[in-house]
């Protein structure tokens, strides 16, 4: 009677036990799908914003060129100020003008654009520092659903043989106590994965 509770008992912890390791699986495999695809859109974020900076940085050439060029124009202005004093005046002050906006707006979105690298570039380091803890969290999961499945099959089937040896008075059931009092000391002090299954077995055995 006691022994078809027990067993009954057991049955229903081992399946509850593996019940919850594979949802534990599964749930970790979606963390590690989610982390992947949030590391391939960083990924395309960081490039997208590589090429900004690129443009960026043709834009800052190709306005260098043009200040240059203007340079050169008021330059030849000058010469024809010789000839018109009016038209000079005009032309300075509308060079004056354009300098003012270009090298303010331009530092500014210079500026903008590298803070922007440098918070990408943070958010990159951060979620592939996640993924490699995701990816541990994932190998010790698994080896803990191995162990613990290794370890639990194998005590379920030592307490099912030595508890039909102990019911026929088999002299087998007091060396069993012995090694496994022996084994529950060892596991004690170490820690191991399976002093809960031995535990378990042997107080079905003293009932």
């Amino acid at each position: 009677m006691y022994v078809y509770r027990d067993t009954r008992n057991l049955y229903r912890d081992t399946r509850n036990l593996y019940r919850d390791t594979r949802t534990l699986y599964r749930d970790t495999r979606n963390l590690y799908r989610d982390t992947r695809n949030l590391y391939r859109d960083t990924r395309n974020l960081y490039r997208d914003t590589r090429n900004l900076c690129r443009d960026t940085r043709n834009l800052c050439r190709d306005t260098g060129n043009l200040y240059r060029d203007t340079g050169n124009l008021y330059r030849d202005t000058r010469n024809l100020y010789r000839d018109t004093r009016n038209l000079y005046r005009d032309t300075r002050n509308l060079y004056r003008d354009t300098r003012n906006l270009y090298c303010r707006d331009t530092r500014n979105l210079c500026r903008d654009t590298g803070n922007l690298y440098r918070d990408t570039r943070n958010l990159y380091r951060d979620t592939r520092n996640l993924y490699r803890d995701t990816r541990n969290l994932y190998r010790d999961t698994r080896n803990l659903y191995r162990d613990t499945r290794t370890y639990l099959y194998k005590d379920t089937s030592n307490f099912y043989r030595y508890r039909l040896d102990c019911l026929h008075g088999s002299p087998a059931c007091i060396s069993y106590l012995h090694v496994e009092a022996a084994e529950l000391e060892y596991e004690r002090r170490s820690g191991d994965v399976r002093t809960l299954t031995s535990q378990l077995a042997v107080a079905q055995l003293t009932i």
